[in-house]
């Protein structure tokens, strides 16, 4: 008789009490429930171990030429399985080894620029995995990604636009360039990037070219102001005189107008205003008025010149006859002013009518007088 047992999860057959005749062999099968394997044979006392149990767990053990009483024994314990977490980016697999049944602590992967959405079975990412527990098979899971999203949010002061405005959605690693246009008359005069004012330089480049998040990996602010341009009126007064305004002329809004007035110490006079060299105005009056300005001006020169004033009769006629030659001709030839007339004396007779005609002359400064 060869006795034959087994604990819980498995079962060996035949089972019990098994008779054999003399000099017969019997073998005997060995079966694990799903989830479990043979883990000891034990036979007449003695533990087969090795290659031996491998064998028999696979094969079964027989009883060779049986001659006498025999007791044969099987135990069963939980198997063990790998869960094989395949990252599905440049990482390389983790691996966690559990018994069957045995509660399972899932990886809590990361990814730079991305959120975990779970751990599926199969490659297509169709089918998420939740098993609480680990089953009687070895796993392969695949992690699924969501790439982040970031929010920049533009904003701007009156009187001009940035673009894009308001919120944007933005991937993860992407770039995004605003621009800025101002309305006429205005001007970019700060940028805020996350509460943070652009420099000098940085300010110039972002006017030119625009302002580029790189790589973005955050949520990320720009607010972007505009003012009103201001101009400089640079003016000097050459020669016998002075200027003032009261206004400022350091800071002139697009736009406005300026008034200036010219104090002069002779009650007679001439005002020549001179922008860029160039002769623009010539007034005999004391104020000068610049509307609507658009940009710096440099009034290079306002030359107030006096008049020397003097009466001067000329013979214009004698008799019926008409003297022309005896008019000053007024010239101006670099800058400089010339009255040019004979002065050859006139033959006339006793008797003759000779008619004179009397003129005003500024002689200051005149070539001639």
């Amino acid at each position: 008789t060869i006795e034959a047992s087994y604990e819980v999860n498995g079962q060996i057959s035949p089972n019990g009490n098994v008779p054999v005749e003399y000099g017969n062999s019997q073998k005997f099968i060995f079966t694990a429930e799903n989830g479990y394997h043979t883990s000891a044979i034990i036979v007449d006392g003695v533990e087969l171990d090795g290659n031996d149990l491998v064998f028999a767990s696979k094969e079964g053990y027989t009883f060779e030429n049986v001659t006498e009483n025999h007791t044969i024994k099987v135990e069963f314990k939980k198997s063990k399985y790998t869960i094989t977490y395949d990252m599905n980016y440049e990482c390389e697999d983790f691996v966690q080894h559990y018994d069957y049944q045995e509660e399972i602590n899932y990886i809590e992967p990361l990814r730079k620029g991305y959120n975990f959405e779970g751990w599926f079975a199969d490659e297509g990412l169709t089918k998420e995995y939740q098993n609480e527990t680990m089953p009687a098979e070895n796993l392969t899971l695949y992690a699924k990604w969501e790439i982040k999203e970031y929010t920049i949010s533009a904003n701007s002061s009156s009187y001009g636009k940035v673009s894009p405005e308001g919120d944007t959605k933005v991937i993860y690693s992407a770039s995004l360039t605003y621009y800025f246009t101002s309305f006429k008359g205005y001007e970019v005069s700060a940028i805020y990037i996350d509460d943070e004012k652009l420099d000098k330089q940085q300010l110039a480049d972002a006017i030119e070219n625009g302002y580029t998040f790189k790589s973005i990996e955050n949520n990320h602010t720009l607010y972007v102001q505009f003012e009103i341009m201001k101009f400089v009126i640079n003016l000097s007064v050459e020669g016998n005189g002075r200027f003032y305004s009261n206004q400022n002329i350091d800071s002139v809004n697009y736009g406005d107008n300026r008034l200036f007035l010219i104090e002069t110490d002779y009650d007679s006079y001439r005002i020549e205003v001179y922008v860029d060299d160039q002769l623009v105005s010539e007034e005999e009056r004391n104020c000068i008025l610049i509307e609507n300005i658009e940009d710096d001006i440099d009034i290079d020169k306002v030359k107030v010149t006096y008049f020397d004033l003097a009466l001067r009769k000329f013979i214009t006629g004698i008799n019926d006859e008409t003297i022309t030659n005896r008019v000053p001709v007024f010239s101006i030839e670099d800058g400089e002013y010339t009255y040019t007339h004979t002065k050859e004396p006139v033959e006339v007779q006793t008797g003759d009518i000779v008619t004179y005609t009397l003129r005003i002359y500024n002689e200051g400064d005149i070539a001639g007088y």
